[in-house]
């Protein structure tokens, strides 16, 4: 199929392919205290280009989980997605790992919760790829 615009021009698109950013930290040795403590990153303005987003994360110990928050307007967020990331039940939970999300909203954050009773540092880094 060949794609014309309005005045019955030839549009031609040339595909590029999947790119990788470089790696950005998050969030560095944030301490979230135990028994169910939690701590919200700050807000990560989103760019419609990108297609997914890779997440590592490398926490002091077990029982951390996290979820993403997203928002329409940075200001009301909620978890778009309705799931937590390496619950303490789950059988791929770790202490580090790698996670791959599609985030569609404009803007969104992390939000961690400690089910340990001990404090744990948390440290979470990014790669986002555009296609």
């Amino acid at each position: 199929h060949l794609l014309c615009d309005s005045s019955g021009r030839l549009n031609v698109v040339v595909k590029k392919g999947k790119s990788y950013s470089s790696e950005t930290s998050y969030i560095s040795s944030q301490s979230v205290s135990g028994s169910g403590g939690t701590h919200t990153g700050s807000t990560v303005t989103n760019d419609a280009n990108i297609v997914e987003y890779l997440f590592e994360h490398n926490f002091s110990g077990s029982d951390v989980s996290y979820e993403i928050e997203e928002s329409l307007d940075n200001s009301n967020f909620f978890n778009a997605l309705g799931v937590s990331f390496n619950d303490a039940g789950s059988p791929s939970a770790s202490i580090t790992g790698l996670t791959a999300i599609e985030i569609k909203s404009p803007f969104f954050r992390v939000k961690f919760t400690n089910g340990n009773a001990s404090s744990r540092d948390v440290n979470l880094s990014f790669v986002s790829i555009t296609e």
